[in-house]
C-alpha cells in the first residue's frame, strides 16, 4: 500500500485526471474486495477517487476542447509512466518473493542435511556404545575367568602344601617312632622271651 501511494501522481488527486479508471481497477466484490476493504487507506483512496471524479466533472464543463486534449494526453502519459513503475515494482516484488522462497528452500535443505548428519552421528554413537559395551562384557568375562583360575590355582597350591605338610609330618613321626622303638627291646631280650614262652606255654 505504501508503494502504491508512493507511485500515485500528485496531479491525480486534484481533479485534473479521470479517476474512474482507478476505481475500475480496484477490487469491489468477492474475496479480494473484502480484503481490499480491510486494508488501511482503502476507504480514503475510494473517497479521494470519488471526489476527484466529481471535481473533474465540474471542471470539464469549464475546460475547452484543447485543454481537455492536453489534460487527457497528460493523463495518458502519467498513467503509462505509473503503469511502468508499477510493473517494475511488481517485478521487484516477484523477485523478492522468489528470493525469499529460494532462501527458505535453502534453509530447509540445510536443516535436512543437519538432521541427516545428526542422525548419522547418533547412529555412529550408538554403534560405538554397543561395541564399547561388548568389549566391557568381554573384559569382565576375562577378569572373572582369571579370578576363577587364580582361585583354583591357589586352592590347588594350598591343598598340595597341606598334603606335603601331612606327608612330612607322617615321615617325621615314623622316623621318631622308629628311633624310639630301638630302645624298647633288644634282639637278645626278644629271643630270650620267645624261648621262655616256648618252654613254658601258658594255657588260655
Amino acid at each position: 500500500m505504501r508503494a502504491f501511494w508512493a507511485l500515485w501522481p500528485a496531479q491525480w488527486s486534484n481533479g485534473l485526471v479521470v479517476c474512474s479508471e482507478i476505481e475500475r481497477l480496484l477490487p469491489s466484490s468477492g474475496l479480494l474486495g473484502s480484503i481490499w476493504q480491510r486494508l488501511p487507506g482503502a476507504a480514503q483512496l475510494q473517497q479521494t477517487c470519488s471526489m476527484a471524479t466529481t471535481k473533474r466533472a465540474r471542471l470539464r464543463k469549464q475546460m475547452t476542447l484543447h485543454e481537455r486534449r492536453v489534460a487527457n494526453l497528460r493523463y495518458c502519459q502519467e498513467r503509462a509512466a505509473w503503469r511502468r513503475q508499477l510493473k517494475e515494482l511488481r517485478k521487484q516484488w516477484l523477485q523478492e518473493h522468489l528470493d525469499k522462497v529460494s532462501a527458505r528452500k535453502a534453509q530447509m535443505q540445510l536443516a535436512r542435511q543437519q538432521i541427516a548428519q545428526l542422525r548419522e552421528l547418533r547412529d555412529a554413537n550408538k554403534q560405538q556404545d554397543r561395541e564399547r559395551h561388548k568389549l566391557e562384557r568381554e573384559i569382565r568375562a576375562a577378569e572373572r575367568a582369571v579370578e576363577v583360575a587364580t582361585m583354583r590355582a591357589n586352592s590347588a597350591y594350598r591343598q598340595e602344601l597341606r598334603q606335603e605338610t601331612i606327608r612330612n609330618y607322617q615321615e617325621q613321626r615314623h622316623a621318631e617312632l622308629l628311633e624310639a622303638s630301638r630302645s624298647w627291646i633288644t634282639p637278645e631280650a626278644l629271643q630270650a622271651r620267645i624261648t621262655a614262652a616256648l618252654d613254658n606255654p601258658a594255657t588260655l
